[in-house]
């Protein structure tokens, strides 16, 4: 991670129909000037929060 802090948040089930899906934190996000790359779970809503770094 370079230049802040960030959580990632995924809500996730089984399938289109799956009607108890889970909410979980995940790795943080690694990115570099400005950029990120992931892979997103299928049937899944993908939350990343990125913070201001510390100074």
């Amino acid at each position: 991670m370079a230049g802040a802090d960030n959580e990632t948040w995924v809500l996730k089930g089984t399938g289109a129909t799956d009607t108890k899906p889970v909410l979980a934190q995940t790795n943080p996000v690694s990115y570099e000037a400005g950029a990120a790359s992931l892979m997103l779970d299928p049937y899944s809503v993908t939350v990343v929060a990125l913070k201001p770094a510390a100074e």
